[in-house]
């Protein structure tokens, strides 16, 4: 990404930042509108991290993520709970022992729910927590437990019952790689990112669809790492940019109102297209890239 844009989009995520050290995407400059949130302070920080900068304020913000009150259930339940965690990973403040236990019983309450139910979001929330860096380890019976839900979900795999998407298909993988499938095997399985290809979008939503944004495609570049899969670097590229606003953020479409989950979204894409993907594969026409 250009320099100019680069700085635009630093300059447009440090005016997210809000008094009180949280950040909220929708603040208004004129009227101080909006209030801090952690989803957005754990996107924003996260952002500063990719982009190898320090973030302002950066005491101010660690003291606000230690300030929320997290004994309502909301703060203990995904998705909270891993923005939490995500946030104070990157404000360089410790796992608490209050959030490790949150943390694990989390981990075993979507266990439960991913065995007793087929929900996208189940698995969804349950990835993003096994994704966390510095997580704490599962115990043996967590890790029995993962391991279950593997086989539960490797036979839903053979009796889909409404079409699978392109991001379930990643925090489907992600799981089955955490609960110890083989290599080969999640190999195999990511090889499925071929069928949700399309010729101008990079891939949709689902196999057919022309429905897409940012965050379908980033599903599809991190599928294609993992097998080391050709893709046309140079349109996505092209894609992302398409998507950033003049005040520097990221919208999730082309012309959408930029927010700091799909500005942290459009930077993992083009982190992840330059240093591990190959060159750029010559279009075709009425061929997916």
């Amino acid at each position: 990404m250009e320099h100019r844009r680069t700085a635009a989009c630093l300059a447009w995520v440090a005016g997210r930042l809000m008094p009180d050290g949280g950040y909220c995407a929708f603040r208004d400059e004129g009227f101080r509108a909006g209030f801090s949130n952690i989803a957005d302070t754990a996107w924003a920080l996260e952002i500063f991290r990719c982009l190898r900068e320090i973030p302002p304020e950066l005491p101010r913000t660690a003291a606000w993520i230690e300030s929320l009150q997290r004994n309502s259930l909301a703060w203990s339940r995904s998705p909270a709970l891993a923005w939490t965690l995500m946030a104070r990973t990157q404000a360089g403040l410790p796992f608490r022992e209050e959030e490790r236990v949150l943390y694990l019983e989390e981990i075993g309450r979507l266990l439960e729910d991913g065995e007793r139910e087929e929900s996208e979001r189940v698995d969804e929330d349950l990835a993003a927590l096994l994704r966390l860096p510095r997580a704490p380890d599962l115990p043996g019976p967590l890790t029995s437990r993962l391991s279950d839900l593997v086989g539960t979900l490797e036979l839903r795999v053979e009796r889909e019952r409404r079409p699978l998407t392109l991001p379930a298909l990643a925090d489907r993988l992600t799981i089955l790689e955490k609960g110890g499938v083989s290599p080969e095997e999640i190999l195999r399985m990511s090889q499925e990112e071929e069928s949700f290809r399309h010729p101008v979008w990079g891939w949709t939503q689902t196999r057919g669809s022309t429905s897409f944004d940012l965050f379908v495609v980033r599903s599809g570049v991190g599928l294609a790492a993992r097998r080391r899969a050709p893709v046309d670097t140079e349109a996505i590229e092209s894609l992302i940019l398409s998507c950033q606003s003049r005040g520097g953020g990221f919208g999730p479409l082309p012309g959408a109102i930029p927010g700091l989950d799909a500005t942290l979204c459009a930077l993992e894409i083009l982190q992840e297209i330059r240093p591990t993907l190959r060159e750029p594969i010559p279009r075709q026409e009425g061929k997916a890239p």
